[in-house]
């Protein structure tokens, strides 16, 4: 997990990422509070394209 902080907007922000192996089932959106814009599976060709919250995490995870 990474965080970042904008004071001068009172937002804080969390980027979490997960290595998984599919195995099946479907996915599952558990959000009460309608926080999670979206979730995806990605392939680590789709991840080099992401615009990412850091930009510096790119190289992490590939």
């Amino acid at each position: 997990m990474k965080q970042a902080t904008y004071e001068q907007i009172n937002v804080a922000v969390e980027a979490h990422y997960f290595l998984v192996n599919v195995v099946g089932g479907k996915r599952n959106l558990q959000d009460p509070d309608n926080l999670i814009y979206d979730i995806a599976w990605k392939d680590v060709e789709e991840l080099k394209t992401l615009e990412l919250t850091f930009p510096e995490d790119q190289e992490f995870l590939m």
